[in-house]
């Protein structure tokens, strides 16, 4: 009897020796990363906004400064850029330490660019840099629409908006004063396009349209000047062919590629790196880019879903991304989500590094791409995560089933041999 019981107490700790590692396993290292970093790209989990100061002073016209709150309203709405209005000559020391914080280094940027005429608007990034708006003589509700709408919109960043729901992503090529060198950029932009678009159906998803090449000719530079400083391209003028590559929410990954920095390779390896598993160990810095300022629509937001085969805005997938980022290291200079989310960061007025591109090859990301899941598997619009995690949650709750009836059967059987 004795003898009975230690087996069935031994057999009981074995199993549960057995399944504790699958049940202390997080469920992203069970099912294995449901995203890549282009699905990634579309989620929104707490981007810290661009800022568009207003500065007035006393006196300024009342109503004009009323209008422009109304308008910014408006104007900036579904955007990722926020306006303040900001008087000069009315602030004192104020008790709430962080908004007297704010203040000053506002007056900051107002100091930087020698602002003498108001209203001045000067606008913020994300990472400090700042840009002077041209404020027109005529202060009016026209023009205040148009500083506040040139802040959120420009021809190609609606093409940009346009490409990236259904394109693998955006490739941007700011063309310099060389005719024979832009010509050479773009060469080599098409043939790093063409080559990724040749693995693009072997990846973990499939992305039916190749990445697209907007171009922005010298002649639309002044034009697109929002678009180009948020790049880190300042001037009128740019002397070298730029690169930058665009996905998701409009987010900007990897570094410029400036003149001779253009290659094949190199863009391909930036290229590669948008279709690979969230899983491959990418720092969260590059999953997450740098978000471009502009619209980005209800409408926009709708196509989303059904390219991708989930709302990106859900909060459920929203709090997946954030434990899958959570997982992943960061680059030094990043900071925590919770502390992106608030206040000015102090200015910086060259662009901050960013990472080297990792070098991966053409087989190299062949290689990966075979890794992936059978097509016949995966379903229709990538639904293919949430039918595993379903499969694979059944069959750890059928498996500690099927043991905890085993062991009970076992139990009964020995007590009956005890009684006979």
């Amino acid at each position: 009897m004795r003898f009975g019981k230690l087996a069935i107490m031994k057999a009981k700790l074995l199993y549960f020796v057995a399944i504790l590692p699958v049940l202390l396993t997080p469920l992203p290292s069970v099912l294995g990363c449901m995203y890549t970093v282009r699905d990634v790209g579309f989620v929104d989990i707490g981007s810290v906004p661009y800022r568009l100061n207003y500065y007035v002073r006393n006196d300024t016209p009342a109503e004009l400064t009323s209008a422009f709150r109304q308008i910014s309203y408006a104007a900036l709405m579904e955007s990722n850029v926020v306006a303040e209005v900001i008087n000069v000559d009315q602030h004192e020391n104020s008790p709430d330490e962080e908004a007297d914080a704010e203040y000053q280094q506002a007056m900051k940027y107002l100091d930087f660019w020698e602002a003498k005429s108001f209203p001045a608007a000067i606008m913020v990034s994300p990472k400090g840099h700042s840009l002077l708006m041209p404020v027109s003589d005529k202060t009016n509700r026209e023009s205040l629409w148009s500083l506040l709408e040139s802040a959120v919109l420009s021809p190609k960043r609606k093409e940009i908006v346009s490409s990236v729901v259904e394109a693998y992503c955006v490739v941007l090529l700011i063309q310099g004063k060389d005719d024979a060198e832009n010509k050479e950029a773009q060469r080599k932009v098409t043939d790093a396009i063409e080559e990724i678009g040749r693995l693009m159906n072997q990846m973990t998803r499939p992305i039916k349209k190749p990445p697209r090449l907007i171009v922005v000719p010298p002649e639309l530079l002044s034009q697109e000047r929002i678009l180009l400083w948020s790049l880190g391209v300042n001037g009128a003028e740019v002397d070298a062919p730029c690169v930058a590559v665009l996905y998701g929410r409009g987010r900007w990954i990897a570094p410029l590629l400036e003149g001779e920095a253009i290659a094949v390779n190199r863009v391909f390896n930036i290229l590669s790196v948008i279709g690979e598993s969230c899983e491959c160990g990418i720092d969260k810095g590059w999953m997450l880019g740098i978000m471009l300022p502009l619209k980005w629509e209800e409408k926009i937001q709708s196509e989303v879903v059904k390219s991708l085969g989930f709302d990106a805005e859900s909060p459920m997938v929203k709090t997946e991304i954030s434990q899958i980022l959570s997982l992943k290291p960061t680059l030094e200079t990043d900071k925590p989500l919770e502390n992106r989310l608030g206040g000015y960061s102090e200015m910086a007025v060259e662009p901050e590094s960013r990472p080297n591109v990792a070098s991966v090859s053409p087989a190299q990301l062949r290689q990966l791409a075979s890794r992936r899941p059978d097509a016949s598997v995966t379903g229709h619009h990538g639904r293919y995560p949430y039918r595993m995690a379903l499969y694979i949650i059944g069959g750890m709750v059928l498996l500690i089933l099927v043991g905890g009836v085993f062991i009970i059967l076992r139990e009964r059987l020995v007590k009956r041999r005890g009684q006979t």
